[in-house]
């Protein structure tokens, strides 16, 4: 959605490489940039649930007596991956989707620090198989050499939690999708991706060839395709501009008010119809959406799109898989 506007843009915000780090509301754990994001800062919307963990005991120390020292403990290989894993995602969602991750985070530490605590927090989730080398693996393939776009196989895991069975982790289900029921929902039921013309608030909730677009799946169009701007038919990053699929403008760029958006990565906003760079401000710092002046994330504008200041929103205690019922 766009924060200006305030219109759904489909296919929106943040990254689908949501699941690994975050709750039901993500997109597959397979990494494809073109997701659903958690509600954002300056009042963007989307899914996504951040959740906490730690990491488990560490290794033994050498015993009395010359005894060798333990290996190190579970949580200690756990933490790892999930270190690996956050720093390449969060790297990967500032080079691909610029303004999101501003939006939805506001700083690496900010974004590294959710996706450890969620990613750790899967390991102990009902149903989920998922193996430090796993997320060691896709943490690997998280690289902008392998595109914003490209769905990561490495990253999609499976569970074996059934259909209806409450889960907050796509990999908890076998299959391998956590649906949910509303934008934002750090909670869902394991379920098969929707068909056309059904409702979806999730970027990876739609089956095969299709897309969720303006909460409803949607066939997935390529460049060049005819296309309705009011469907958000168009495969992720393109936009339906004049009837048909083009890739987003850039800065500077005229842009469509009203069902368009701007290239990503350029951390761009459509205003007045022309596609102008955004300010991001911290504690303290002005804040006008009307004129792309925004808070960084973890903080509001107050008043709410202002003119006004940025403030620190109030915290909220994390959703974890044992709270998803």
């Amino acid at each position: 959605m766009s924060r200006v506007t305030g219109v759904a843009t489909g296919v929106s915000v943040v990254v689908a490489l949501f699941a690994l780090g975050v709750g039901c509301g993500s997109s597959s754990d397979g990494a494809s940039a073109g997701g659903a994001a958690g509600q954002s800062a300056n009042g963007g919307s989307g899914n996504g649930g951040a959740a906490a963990g730690t990491a488990g005991a560490v290794g033994g120390t050498a015993g009395a007596g010359g005894g060798s020292a333990g290996a190190a403990g579970t949580g200690n290989v756990e933490m790892a991956a999930c270190s690996a894993y956050a720093t390449a995602y969060c790297s990967l969602l500032l080079s691909c989707q610029t303004e999101a991750f501003h939006d939805v985070y506001g700083t690496m530490d900010n974004c590294t620090g959710g996706r450890i605590g969620a990613c750790m927090d899967r390991f102990a989730a009902p149903g989920a198989q998922t193996t430090p080398a796993m997320v060691s693996a896709c943490a690997a393939v998280l690289v902008p050499a392998n595109g914003c776009t490209t769905v990561r196989s490495a990253c999609v895991f499976q569970g074996t939690l059934g259909d209806a069975t409450a889960c907050a982790y796509d990999a908890q289900c076998q299959s391998k999708l956590c649906k949910v029921a509303a934008y934002g929902a750090a909670c869902g039921v394991c379920g098969e991706p929707a068909p056309k013309g059904d409702p979806c608030f999730q970027s990876n909730g739609c089956a095969p060839g299709l897309q969720c677009g303006k909460d409803v799946c949607v066939s997935s169009l390529p460049l060049g395709s005819a296309c309705d701007p009011a469907q958000f038919d168009c495969a992720f990053p393109n936009l339906c501009s004049k009837g048909t699929c083009q890739p987003p403008p850039g800065v500077n760029q005229p842009c469509d008010q009203l069902y368009g958006g701007c290239t990503e990565s350029d951390d761009a906003e459509c205003l007045d119809n022309v596609c102008q760079k955004l300010v991001w401000n911290g504690v303290g710092g002005d804040c006008d959406s009307n004129k792309g002046i925004l808070c960084l994330g973890g903080l509001d504008c107050n008043p709410v799109g202002g003119p006004g200041k940025c403030e620190v929103r109030a915290p909220k205690p994390p959703t974890l898989a044992a709270d998803c019922k």
